[in-house]
């Protein structure tokens, strides 16, 4: 009896310990949703912990290379949502699954260059196991570029701000980006502002 309590007491030690390992470029399999794992310009940076944010479940960190079309009002995206301001559904899983369309994720030709820089970038960062955690930022409040885009949930309360980060250095794309979650609707949302 003794030996069965110690041998659970550890195991659960252990369980506690491995939920808040973050992991660095996780495999795209076990953040997002089946049907979006094989666009390659969907780019896993991090699994993170912030359980001293009081945010429970761990957050990905993911970067999406858009296949920019120069519209403004895409039908790809939900009401009021784009490239640079989009959602994700937590599912029970903790997977992602994003409330974008796939066809937003598509690679065209007059894209492909551009895209295949970033990748060539990513790539070259994951491989060398360049350390990601280094470029998130988990202040307390976020440093805007632009103007304050706090998201608010479907209660029109404030997403809690997760963490930011810029991606010059990994994909080469000029941009900030913010990450936001709700645990109302149960939503991370990602705002990308341009110095």
């Amino acid at each position: 009896m003794k030996k069965t309590f110690i041998l659970l007491l550890a195991f659960s030690f252990l369980n506690f310990e491995s939920k808040k390992e973050n992991i660095i470029y996780p495999n795209k399999k076990q953040i997002i949703v089946e049907e979006f794992t094989n666009f390659e310009n969907i780019l896993p940076l991090a699994t993170i912990d912030f359980s001293e944010k009081g945010i429970q479940e761990k957050i990905h960190i993911i970067f999406i290379s858009f296949n920019y079309d120069g519209k403004e009002n895409d039908e790809n995206f939900p009401k009021g949502e784009s490239m640079g301001n989009y959602t994700y559904k937590i599912q029970k899983n903790g997977k992602y699954q994003p409330t974008f369309s796939k066809n937003v994720l598509k690679i065209e030709s007059k894209y492909k260059t551009y895209f295949l820089k970033s990748k060539e970038k990513f790539d070259a960062a994951k491989s060398t196991k360049k350390n990601v955690l280094s470029i998130i930022e988990k202040q307390e409040n976020p440093e805007w570029w632009q103007n304050d885009a706090t998201p608010t949930n479907s209660k029109g309360q404030k997403f809690k701000f997760v963490c930011q980060f810029e991606m010059g250095d990994f994909i080469g794309d000029d941009c900030c980006v913010y990450v936001f979650y709700d645990k109302t609707d149960r939503e991370v949302k990602y705002i990308h502002q341009y110095d």
